[in-house]
């Protein structure tokens, strides 16, 4: 994700051959791959008329998937799984919010530009201008308030690979000879913990995500518990947030801002506000709800600033040691594809 702040100090990066690189790492993940089936359909990898007559005859005896696929044939399926429950249970409330107040919700439409918008959407002492006319540096000078963009960096959470590491994507970046792109892997906790801290310093959180994973507009909920696939159907979801990301079944898509956080009684983080950019119409006027299991499984970066960050994790990106992801790698996402 290209608004990632970052350092342009020379630096010693762990590269291999291209084509070495790339095959080492598509067998590694692979062989990772938490897959749960007892035998696979078939050897080389083809499916055969037979199999496919074979799995109707299995579901028809399954009188609960009949009446499913009879039902939700004829309905909208996001709208008929929609659990009652958790949208009571997402109630826009939050016991840590920023304390001015903000400008309008911005409107990105079909530019592409979700990064963007959610880096512009950093406060000052005044609040939040929903328009902005002068020059990039202006904009910095305004924007930057206790905590300077030229000081954050950001946090990832990639179960692939290893924590406690710094990481680069190879070829990503939006200025020629500018800094690179930097990324600290750790364990989601830590983001969360940073999350949290921010927020009640003040600052909003510059955050990326997989927004189309159990998301829905209309309400502005972002919940795991949202849709009930597993019960009409009679299967189980059961790939790991690694294993989705080394599927292709996940990635960053989308970037937006948390300016609030509800915690319960023991300080631990229960569900988040979020300011999106997809105008007011969307959500509660413009704002999402973020669970916390839903950050925990679609959340992969944050930026926060190197004073409020871990000290073990800010001298992770200060060494300099990089690991180079591919250019293709998911936690480009399409934000910048």
């Amino acid at each position: 994700m290209g608004a990632s702040q970052s350092k342009s100090s020379p630096a010693s990066e762990s590269v291999a051959a291209p084509s070495e690189l790339n095959e080492k790492r598509i067998s590694n993940d692979f062989a990772k791959l938490a897959i749960t089936s007892s035998t696979p359909a078939s050897v080389d990898g083809t499916i055969t008329p037979t199999q496919f007559s074979s799995w109707e005859e299995e579901i028809a005896t399954k009188p609960q998937v009949e009446l499913a696929r009879t039902i939700l044939n004829h309905t909208d399926l996001r709208a008929t799984l929609k659990s009652r429950k958790a949208v009571i249970t997402d109630s826009h409330v939050f016991n840590h919010e920023l304390k001015f107040k903000t400008g309008p919700v911005t409107n990105q439409k079909s530019s592409g530009r979700c990064w963007l918008f959610a880096t512009t959407n950093y406060y000052d002492k005044d609040g939040k201008a929903g328009r902005w006319e002068g020059t990039s540096k202006e904009l910095y000078e305004i924007a930057k308030g206790d905590y300077s963009p030229a000081d954050s960096f950001s946090l990832i959470n990639d179960p692939r690979n290893d924590y406690g590491k710094l990481y680069t994507v190879d070829k990503l970046g939006n200025l020629w000879g500018g800094r690179p792109v930097l990324y600290v892997n750790t364990e989601i906790d830590n983001l969360k913990a940073a999350v949290v801290k921010q927020i009640k310093a003040g600052q909003s959180v510059f955050f990326g995500c997989d927004v189309g994973q159990f998301s829905e507009r209309v309400d502005g909920i972002m919940d795991t518990a949202l849709f009930d696939y597993e019960t009409p159907f009679d299967i189980t979801l059961g790939l790991t947030k690694a294993d989705r990301l080394r599927v292709g079944e996940s990635a960053m898509t989308h970037a937006m801002v948390i300016s609030g956080v509800h915690l319960n009684a023991e300080g631990k983080p229960v569900r988040y506000k979020v300011e999106n950019s997809w105008g007011d119409a969307a959500g509660n006027k413009g704002y999402y709800l973020m669970t916390d299991a839903w950050f925990e499984q679609f959340v992969y970066q944050v930026v926060i600033p190197k004073a409020l960050a871990p000290k073990e994790l800010v001298k992770v990106y200060e060494s300099d040691d990089r690991v180079v992801l591919p250019a293709w790698d998911p936690m480009v996402g399409s934000i910048l594809s």
